[in-house]
């Protein structure tokens, strides 16, 4: 028999089973809410440290070390004498990436940085796996971003994650749900890696694809040219091998200098690293903009049709061509280079530093380890595989078609990968608010198949 339902008080839950206790995050912790060191700490080797997480080791509702930063041992005992995460702790993102929720699964010791909050439930009254499961649901989620202030980033205070206030069933049921999302949440998350595995797949052939074309190699044989001895190639009859700074009239860089004082809320496009992805300039990670005068003193850096944009510093040997819709935009820190183009078409020159080629070019004249960055005195030396210029437009043709191939694939498969994450926010909103009444038949209740939206 179904529970009979009540209005929950607490903020977008709506119908809850009668039975259910209305209750804050407050009442059901056995430790106060904590965070980590609000300095920065001195980082070092992981064969000298100890691991240190930030709000950046949360990645798809879990906690990943690997890649993590390190701290020197006396620092790590400190820093966890204010928070040392257990076994079956919840770590939330309290500052930018507010509301990303992860279960300490590891009994490895770390610490965490501030931007981490440590959330300890009283493990007789909370299931830990449940309050993983309504911290993840969308009103949860809503309730955090309601509480979230902004000022130079978006951020939640200390005092309001104890706020935090949800629809508490008895422990059995808690339990009983807790099961029943952890096995239905693994079956989607199994069908979602395996659309990112294939996502991986179409990426690595369509590169694939696109370094035989501009190298003129076979598909069965990429990557023979190498750019650490480019000359020992056997590149097909008609084609050069010329230096990038022969196939240039300019190649230089943008604006260097601070932005925070130049930004202005309209005038002149200012695009930056952040704006080339995949071969494209595109502003969905936000526009800026500087004034016409200051656009007018750096007009080394005012870009114009053809130009190939190549990311400097972060991550290195991303590209774009500059098309008229970006023409007269200026830029920062993106090296300019401008092609000859009685010698080289901009569509070819993008594409053979696109390549596995040129970004492992990119790579072996880039300076610093931690922060890799390309100076154009550098990168001037790289060789360019060059055909003639029917053959050129020939290539770009075919890597336009097969790019374009590719996109539909990705599209098709992208839009799968979100049908299903939909579905796994449904399941859990749905089990957290009783509304699959769980608890109260000997088996659990069937959820649509996930494997259906696959």
């Amino acid at each position: 028999m179904r529970a009979s339902k009540r209005t929950s008080a607490a903020p977008y839950l709506g119908a809850v089973p009668e039975h259910w206790t209305d209750i804050s995050l407050k009442h059901l912790l056995r430790a106060p809410v904590t965070d980590g060191p609000h300095e920065t700490p001195a980082f070092v080797d992981e064969s000298e440290g100890r691991p240190f997480l930030s709000v950046d080791a949360i990645q798809d509702g879990e906690l990943v070390l690997d890649g993590c930063r390190y701290v020197a041992p006396q620092a790590f005992d400190e820093y966890r004498k204010k928070a040392a995460p257990e076994l079956d702790d919840i770590l939330m993102g309290k500052a930018a990436s507010t509301g990303k929720i992860a279960r300490v699964k590891t009994s490895t010791p770390f610490a965490i940085w501030s931007p981490l909050a440590l959330i300890r439930p009283a493990k007789n009254r909370l299931d830990s796996r449940f309050l993983e499961y309504v911290l993840k649901s969308p009103a949860l989620q809503q309730q955090i971003e309601d509480l979230c202030n902004s000022n130079t980033q978006k951020n939640i205070g200390m005092g309001d994650i104890p706020r935090l206030a949800f629809a508490l069933p008895p422990m059995q049921e808690q339990e009983r749900t807790a099961d029943f999302l952890d096995e239905q949440t693994a079956r989607i998350d199994a069908l979602i890696a395996e659309k990112a595995q294939l996502l991986q797949a179409l990426a690595e052939s369509e590169a694939s694809q696109v370094l035989a074309e501009v190298t003129g190699q076979t598909r069965e044989a990429p990557g023979e040219l190498s750019p650490e001895k480019p000359e020992a190639a056997a590149l097909p009859a008609g084609w050069k091998l010329p230096q990038l700074a022969r196939l240039v009239s300019k190649l230089t860089n943008g604006f260097v200098g601070p932005t925070r004082d130049i930004l202005v809320p309209a005038g002149v496009r200012y695009l930056q690293s952040l704006h080339i992805k995949s071969g494209q300039v595109d502003f969905e990670r936000g526009e800026y903009y500087v004034t016409e005068d200051w656009s007018q003193v750096h007009l080394k850096s005012v870009l114009q049709v053809g130009d190939v944009l190549i990311v400097q510093t972060g991550d290195i040997g991303q590209t774009a061509v500059v098309t008229e819709e970006f023409a007269g935009c200026n830029c920062h820190a993106l090296i300019i280079a401008t092609p000859r183009r009685e010698l080289v078409i901009p569509e070819y020159l993008e594409l053979v530093l696109r390549s596995a080629y040129g970004r492992a070019a990119f790579n072996l004249y880039a300076t610093g380890a931690l922060h890799p960055h390309l100076n154009c005195s550098n990168i001037r030396d790289i060789r360019v595989p060059l055909p003639p210029l029917a053959v050129q437009r020939k290539i770009v043709a075919n890597s336009t078609s097969i790019g374009a191939a590719h996109r539909k694939l990705r599209s098709h498969v992208e839009e799968h990968i979100e049908r299903l994450r939909e579905y796994r926010s449904s399941l859990i909103s749905a089990a957290v608010t009783g509304q699959l009444d769980i608890s109260t038949s000997g088996s659990k209740p069937a959820a649509r198949p996930a494997e259906a939206l696959a």
